[in-house]
């Protein structure tokens, strides 16, 4: 028994026994009193373990979703689970968003058949088409847009779908977002494309994820906020797989940064800051090396370059370092 619930019930004995007036109340008024405060204790005791409860069933929806345990999914939603509340480990998302970063098709489809929000999106801002794109879970996307995810969606940061599959080098993935409307010159908080992201990072293969998206309507020499260009972010990571697409979609090996760097120049000193550290790809800078100076021997397409009345500008650590 609950502590008030004792001074409550002590309090009334002595009502009980009590016939004088208490505080200005007679014995009536009192015992009614009393009887209010612990019917109103006992509905905050129902009230809590109902909460619990619902706490309690939530959990193991999320972990059913986590897990792929399609078949826990109705029985949870029966006894009272949310099928929309949030789950703790994905920031608290619904179970929609779990199932999706794990993969599991079959309970994804479970969980909207049973009503869940398709876009329904954690405290990040990301929706599971987010999550689905960047594990590069083909079926569940697929399933996703099936239902109507909205291909365009932007997390807090203004990532979109694409931004998170280009990241990944998730080609199928591109290719789904975009025959579902995604924009691929869409820009983030940073103001990165999702060509961006592809010049950025080097697993998968980088190429058919760059022409994927340049097929696309992607902007070759698009600038990000720091006058970036998807070449520049290339040739500064040695990802020579983007270099030659970039390249021979017209990209311009003269465009300079807010830094004023050209994208050799990033090479290059990218190249001597890494090297310093220990042999690290050093054939995938000389790659993207030669590619840059192969495309500037064509540089009347671009016009006189000034590049040539400067010396090449090393530091002992780029500042450009850990930028990206």
């Amino acid at each position: 028994m609950h502590t008030l619930s004792k001074f409550v019930i002590i309090a009334l004995a002595g009502a009980l026994i009590t016939p004088r007036i208490i505080f200005g109340m007679d014995q009536e008024a009192m015992r009614a009193r009393i009887l209010a405060a612990i019917e109103e204790n006992e509905r905050d005791r129902l009230r809590a373990d109902a909460e619990r409860e619902r706490l309690r069933l939530n959990n193991k929806l999320c972990e059913a979703a986590l897990r792929g345990h399609r078949d826990w999914i109705r029985p949870l939603i029966e006894q009272g689970a949310d099928i929309n509340g949030p789950c703790p480990r994905i920031y608290n998302g619904p179970p929609l968003l779990a199932a999706a970063w794990y993969g599991h098709a079959d309970t994804v489809a479970e969980l909207l058949a049973a009503g869940a929000q398709v876009d329904a999106s954690n405290s990040r801002g990301e929706t599971s088409l987010h999550y689905a794109a960047s594990a590069g879970h083909e079926a569940v996307v697929d399933r996703l847009l099936a239902a109507g995810a909205d291909a365009r969606a932007a997390d807090r940061n203004s990532d979109t779908p694409l931004h998170r599959a280009a990241t990944g080098g998730h080609d199928v993935v591109i290719q789904r977002l975009i025959m579902a409307g995604a924009d691929a010159r869409a820009t983030d908080r940073d103001g990165k494309t999702p060509l961006h992201l592809a010049a950025l990072f080097s697993s998968g293969n980088r190429e058919a994820t760059v022409q994927a998206l340049l097929q696309a309507g992607a902007e070759v020499n698009a600038p990000d906020k720091r006058k970036d260009s998807p070449l520049h972010i290339a040739a500064y990571r040695g990802n020579y797989q983007a270099v030659a697409p970039l390249l021979e979609a017209g990209a311009n090996p003269l465009a300079r940064n807010n830094e004023g760097e050209i994208p050799l120049e990033l090479a290059l000193a990218s190249e001597q800051y890494t090297q310093r550290r220990g042999p690290q790809r050093p054939h995938e800078y000389a790659q993207t090396i030669e590619l840059l100076q192969g495309a500037m021997t064509t540089q009347q397409t671009w016009g006189t370059p000034s590049y040539e009345a400067e010396p090449w500008r090393y530091t002992d650590e780029p500042h450009t370092i850990g930028r990206w």
